[in-house]
């Protein structure tokens, strides 16, 4: 039931027992039909309620005029319960001029509160308004608290809906201090919920957690299995917002059992649906379509026709974001069958099922559908595709027109995209520039209004078929055939920070640990205000209060306009926390490049890749378009990676394919000179390939030698030969770590945190692991084991890295090892004391441990939190480091989830930004003894007074000459950093 049906609810029933308190013998018919129609209402059968109601109508008409106000109104709330709206207003309007007839005020109240539901569920919020404010003067006057505070909540629901935010916390503030002097239980929390979702919903999530938390408590004091189950499923939706996903489930879960335990099948196949939604949202899609299946059989089940036609799109969504073409076909097409035998608008399936046809390539079948939807959005898409770019122009400027009527934000979007690509394809530079600055335009407004929990899969996600890069991509595309190479420069710096700044979301609460209060409250307040703004706008248009929406806009102007000001000032306050948090692209007359050094930044676009080439002294850019689509280039690299990926032993080796490195590094770098010093900002897969190993020369025939640890190349000279290559996530990182004051003086110890025991003789963390996924995880723990150890294997070898440091730097060497090596002892430690800190031991991947989400380091672990043995990205953070290098020789620490326009999202960002000068990273799974040789090595340089740079090369040359020569060997490893 509705906020609005519970309400009409109780004024129903207050009729009801006045009826029945005043009947007599010859009213016994209409008392009984009274009697089982609020029977019917109390279930929830609104249609027999209905029927009893019709029934009993004629009866009270022959009746008193209190009998008939009665009928009329709980005919009114029925109608109400069914939709049926314009007849729910006939009887409300009825009954409430009867009412005013006889002059009953507190009658006319309850009337009053029960048009302002049905005004509300129709939308009207305005008339809604009306109604809550003529009752609540009613109420007031004649001493009711309770209907004062029916009146208030609908006057709060009815602000809120018109994105009168302030107005609606102040209602639902007064409710609660009402109905608390009052003593109703019920209401109250019914009001704390209320409350806590108005928060929600404007962005002020720890607030609504708060509120929310009292609710459910008050709700568990009442035995309110209904209000509890619906608190706890408020409760999962907040706690997404605020990243806490394990504990979101949990609620989920609990609300689904408490709808299972009171037999409320429909309410199980809501929370069902809500579940899958939610474990989708949370990448673990096997655990989401489960639920999502489990609610589609239940509502077939008990006949929910409209609930089945939900399921089915949802699902066919879901296969649709995966690319299975024939599942999302099958769902979409069972939704639309559904949803047009219960009479439910079907225009999204529908829009979805032609953008399914468009994707797989059934253009005809496509275009019908477009132009039988009326869609000229879809229209343009298709013209577009098949390469018909005067046709897409019309299309997508006629449906411009519409959606900036309608101030449809991804409309305006999808628009701007269209009419930009149709430009380029008939190379109308010009015009594709001011269309793509205005998509950019867009994409960076929407993306400032979200909270920074929501930003992390902002860029990766797709408005109809294009990705929210496009805008970025076409705009670098026209500058670059503009001959405009530095600010097509800017642009990819531009999406490059701000990608990684969302990517690294979920650790802002513990990299902002530092700041002074008084920065992050003005920081909250600001971004709360520009969140809750641009919500009301949304409600303020489609209420059709365009006085209040210019006034909106007003206010929204001067809230950005604070928060620039604002920035400003966090950038000279807190310029590290402010580089992350508020990215600001590097302009290339600005980077600080030595004589010798150059720049190489890619930029991967869905049918060409650029390359930006900035030489150290120089300020210049020179752009070079590479004939390479996005699609092409990551089946080039996944070619040439699949070797490094697939080695399982020294009789592998011998599949080196050095021909494919030369043609890859004649296509990326062939114009380029071998040598001197190379910075690389990598794109796309291309964060995925080692530089270093890509040969720029071979001899005159193919030959291997046989070395002590497996066969090599002969006669092969590499770009690290004779290169000095380092990486950097983009030229603004680079910029801001060569910036960044030195700290004092430079820390002397070093740390080795290596061989880490994972089972810790705790089962019960071994369960709470296979319960989030790790069963699974690279195939390890499925045979039925029972150590936890089986899931991520002991690292033996890599003790060896702590017994080297130690003969190397003595007493200025610490170690944690074995059992000993655990989060709780790592952060113990005193880290900004050391200036080299080795990591030994699994990396897991963002999406490798549901619930997880980011990437981690697997530590030693006691037992109990089942993330307690995992250094996550967040974790990281929020640690104080003053390293001069840290080396994560854990496997695959340097990948991370594709960030669309930032590349690879690895660990190794993060250590940079707690304060690490450069990282080591892994790029693949590298044998443990060629792993330990090779950090041995490097340490040993570094202690002697290399450079990171040399140190690596050094370390390369060194581990080449003990008999790892193939480059699965020594490639493996990148530095990113200064």
């Amino acid at each position: 039931m509705t906020r609005g049906h519970r309400i009409a609810r109780a004024f129903c029933l207050l009729a009801a027992v006045f009826l029945l308190a005043s009947a007599s013998a010859a009213s016994s018919r209409l008392e009984s039909l009274v009697a089982s129609g609020m029977e019917s209402y109390d279930k929830g059968d609104f249609p027999a309620a209905s029927e009893r109601f019709e029934q009993a109508l004629p009866l009270a008409r022959a009746a008193s005029s209190e009998e008939l106000r009665t009928v009329l109104k709980n005919l009114s709330a029925v109608n109400d319960g069914l939709g049926d709206y314009p007849k729910a207003l006939r009887y409300g309007e009825e009954a409430l001029a009867l009412s005013r007839k006889a002059k009953d005020r507190q009658d006319v109240a309850e009337s009053l509160v029960n048009l302002g539901a049905i005004h509300r569920n129709q939308g009207d919020y305005k008339k809604a308004v009306a109604c809550a404010q003529e009752a609540l003067g009613l109420f007031r006057k004649l001493d009711n608290d309770e209907g004062a505070g029916f009146s208030l909540t609908n006057l709060a629901v009815a602000y809120d809906n018109l994105g009168r935010f302030d107005e609606a916390v102040r209602a639902y503030e007064q409710a609660l201090a009402l109905t608390l002097r009052v003593g109703d239980r019920v209401n109250h929390s019914n009001n704390l919920g209320n409350l806590a979702w108005c928060r929600y919903e404007h962005g002020d999530y720890r607030k609504a957690l708060e509120l929310a938390e009292q609710a459910l408590e008050a709700k568990r004091r009442l035995g309110d299995k209904q209000g509890i189950a619906n608190q706890l499923s408020n409760l999962g939706n907040i706690r997404m917002s605020l990243g806490a996903y394990r504990k979101a489930l949990e609620d989920l879960e609990e609300s689904l059992n408490l709808y299972r335990q009171a037999g409320d099948r429909k309410g199980e196949g809501i929370a069902l649906s809500a579940l899958g939604l939610a474990a989708v949202g949370l990448g673990d899609i096997p655990k989401g379509l489960l639920y999502l299946e489990r609610a589609l059989s239940l509502d077939r089940e008990i006949g929910d026709r409209q609930g089945l036609g939900s399921d089915e799109e949802n699902l066919g969504r879901v296969f649709l974001s995966l690319g299975d073409a024939p599942k999302a076909r099958e769902h979409l097409e069972a939704a639309l069958r559904v949803q047009r035998e219960v009479g439910v608008p079907s225009r999204t399936a529908e829009l979805a099922l032609a953008d399914l046809d468009l994707e797989t390539g059934a253009q005809g079948r496509a275009e019908a559908a477009y132009d039988r939807l009326q869609d000229p959005a879809g229209l343009g898409l298709a013209a577009l595709s098949a390469g018909r770019h005067e046709q897409a122009l019309a299309h997508f400027r006629k449906d411009l027109q519409e959606a900036s009527l309608n101030k449809d934000v991804d409309a305006l979007f999808v628009d701007h995209c269209g009419l930009g690509s149709a430009s380029l394809g008939l190379k109308d530079f010009a015009a594709a520039r001011e269309h793509f600055e205005k998509a950019v335009a867009l994409v960076e407004d929407q993306r400032s209004g979200l909270p920074v929990e929501d930003r992390s899969r902002f860029f990766s996600a797709k408005i109809r078929l294009f990705e929210r890069t496009r805008a970025y991509d076409g705009l670098i595309e026209a500058l670059a055939a503009s001959g405009l190479p530095e600010e097509a420069f800017y642009y990819s710096e531009s999406l490059k920070a701000r990608s990684l700044s969302d990517a690294m979301a979920r650790g802002f609460g513990q990299a902002s640990a530092g700041l002074p209060a008084r920065l992050l409250e003005e920081e909250a307040e600001i971004e709360l205000r520009i969140r809750g703004l641009r919500r009301d706008l949304d409600k303020l248009y489609r209420g059709g209060d365009l006085g209040g929406y210019a006034d909106a806009e007003k206010e929204l102007a001067r809230a950005k306009k604070e928060r620039e000001r604002f920035i400003s000032k966090l950038r000279k306050a807190q310029p590290a926390y402010a580089s992350l948090r508020y990215p600001d692209p590097a302009r290339a007359e600005d980077l600080p490049l030595g004589a010798g050094e150059t720049l190489l930044e890619f930029k991967v676009t869905r049918d060409k890749t650029f390359l930006f080439t900035v030489r150290g002294g120089s300020g210049r850019v020179v752009v070079r378009e590479i004939p390479v689509s996005k699609e092409e280039l990551q089946k080039l690299v996944r070619g040439y990676r699949s070797f490094f990926e697939s080695v399982r032993g020294p009789s592998d080796l011998a599949r080196y394919d050095a021909a494919a490195g030369l043609r890859l590094y004649r296509l990326l770098l062939g114009s380029h000179p071998a040598g001197g010093r190379l910075i690389i900002v990598p794109d796309d897969a291309l964060a995925l390939l080692p530089f270093e190993s890509l040969p720029v020369k071979l001899p005159a025939g193919e030959s291997f030698g046989e070395g002590s640890r497996g066969p090599f190349p002969l006669g092969v000279s590499y770009l690290g030969d004779g290169a000095d290559v380092s990486y950097a996530q983009s030229a603004a990182s680079l910029m801001l770590q060569r910036s960044a004051p030195a700290g004092g003086a430079a820390p002397r110890r070093v740390l080795a945190v290596c061989d880490p025991a994972f089972s810790g003789g705790a089962s019960g963390l071994l369960e709470a692991w296979r319960a989030m996924g790790v069963g699974g995880f690279r195939g390890r723990g499925e045979g039925g084991s029972s150590s936890a150890a089986s899931l991520f294997p002991r690292l033996e070898k890599t003790r060896e890295l702590g017994s080297d440091l130690r003969r190397l730097f003595g007493e200025e060497a610490d170690v944690l090892s074995g059992a000993g090596a655990t989060k709780a002892a790592l952060l113990a430690s005193p880290l900004a004391s050391y200036r080299l800190i080795v990591f030994g031991t699994h990396g897991i991947l963002e999406d490798d441990l549901p619930y997880i989400r980011e990437p981690a380091l697997v530590l030693a672990s006691s037992g109990g939190d089942e993330t307690e043995g995992f250094l996550t990205m967040s974790d990281v953070l929020g640690l104080s480091l003053k390293a001069e290098v840290v080396a994560l020789t854990a496997c695959k620490t340097g990948i991370g989830r594709n960030v669309g326009g930032e590349g690879v999202l690895g660990l190794g960002r993060a250590f940079q930004y707690a304060g690490a000068r450069d990282v080591l990273m892994s790029l693949w799974s590298v044998a443990e003894d060629g792993s330990v040789a090779l950090a041995r090595s490097f340490s040993r340089h570094l202690k002697d007074g290399s450079s990171p740079g040399e140190a690596l090369r050094l370390a390369r040359a060194d581990v080449r000459r003990e008999g790892f020569e193939n480059p699965f060997y020594w490639s493996a490893f990148v530095l990113v950093g200064r």
